[in-house]
């Protein structure tokens, strides 16, 4: 269904899908994946980011070992920034406050990396 409504431009559907995928019980990532590789197929930046978070907001931003957080990160990270340079008005209203908010939100996430700068040798 969420194919389908992402190619007629049913932005509410879509969403409703999107939102049934995320309240799955399963922890498996690959259907929120492909809810955001459909839409970046499609070209429609606002629901491939709203997937992007879903599958972030899934895992609580501690996402198992199959997922690769930084990447998700930033990819969501560019995704709506290129929202808030955008000059063309998208079918979805974007307030530039709300997309600062998700912004800060998607950075605080990021605090849970631990990911070392170099690496630690022994002596």
């Amino acid at each position: 269904m969420y194919k389908i409504a992402i190619r007629s431009r049913e932005v509410e559907m879509a969403s409703k899908c999107l939102e049934v995928v995320h309240q799955a019980p399963s922890k498996d990532p690959s259907l929120l994946y492909a809810c955001v590789l459909d839409a970046q197929e499609v070209g429609d930046k606002d629901m491939a980011i709203a997937a992007l978070q879903l599958l972030l907001e899934k895992h609580q931003f501690n996402p198992p070992s199959t997922m690769h957080l930084p990447a998700l990160l930033r990819c969501t990270i560019r995704l709506l920034i290129s929202q808030v340079d955008s000059k063309t008005v998208s079918h979805i209203e974007h307030d530039t406050d709300h997309i600062v908010t998700q912004l800060c939100k998607l950075f605080e996430g990021g605090e849970k990396i631990s990911i070392p700068l170099y690496p630690i040798r022994s002596l």
